[in-house]
């Protein structure tokens, strides 16, 4: 009459450890004909000196073979057991059932405001990172005073270090961009209009245009405007050689 069908299991309790630890848990077929889900399952554990848990809509199965809960999933922090290990044949949903849009999609995090996956480890005391939405904008965050790093083809192509140096092609850049390779070059193009490259300095300083030898620190040459003057300025070494004026 309720539209719901399932199995009766009786057992005495002959057949269950009395121990603290014992648990019996069952599933059994539901039909719930006004959901569109159509959830198809439904479980329920009993636990010793415990209520019933799961007997209401903890979690189902729906005929995509997704799992849905309405309630969490966890354990205790002082548990000397193991929950093992496991997988899901399906989509899964937190905090949002995951057949509400048509992307294709494994794990679907779904909030208010944020919707985050957090990464820790307690080597680093339960610091780390974190992915998702952050009221309306998505972060790839770094909560930890340590690096990012990116790659392609199992091998690392870009690093942000932990004071904000990026690093194409070097896992160590000594400035706020450094770009290393075997031809390191860089391409400006400007796809209507004119591509345009802006040095500015800073207060009482030049902008400059730097040529160094290959240890990273003795100048072939510079090209420079003074400040204070709009002159262009060309060194060879580090002597002044052309000075185009204003």
């Amino acid at each position: 009459t309720s539209g719901r069908s399932g199995v009766t299991v009786v057992t005495s309790n002959d057949f269950l450890d009395t121990s603290t630890n014992a648990a019996f848990q069952f599933l059994y077929p539901y039909d719930d004909s006004s959901s569109s889900n159509d959830k198809t399952y439904k479980a329920f554990r009993i636990a010793h000196g415990s209520d019933i848990t799961g007997s209401g809509d903890s979690f189902s199965i729906d005929k995509f073979g997704n799992v849905i809960t309405t309630g969490d999933i966890s354990g205790s922090s002082t548990s000397t057991g193991s929950f093992g290990a496991g997988f899901f044949d399906g989509n899964v949903g937190v905090g949002i059932n995951p057949d509400m849009t048509s992307f294709d999609r494994v794990l679907h995090v779904g909030g208010t405001s944020t919707a985050i996956v957090r990464f820790t480890g307690t080597t680093y005391s339960n610091d780390g990172g974190y992915v998702g939405m952050n009221f309306g904008g998505v972060e790839l965050w770094q909560k930890r005073n340590a690096y990012m790093r990116f790659g392609t083809n199992n091998t690392e192509r870009l690093r942000i270090t932990n004071d904000g140096k990026v690093g194409i092609g070097t896992s160590s850049p000594s400035e706020l961009l450094e770009v290393s390779g075997a031809a390191a070059t860089i391409r400006v193009k400007a796809s209507t209009g004119a591509a345009q490259l802006d040095l500015i300095g800073g207060t009482s300083q030049a902008a400059e245009i730097k040529f160094l030898q290959d240890d990273d620190s003795t100048q072939d040459a510079r090209i420079f405007s003074p400040e204070g003057s709009q002159d262009i300025a060309i060194e060879a070494g580090t002597t002044e050689a052309i000075r185009i004026l204003q």
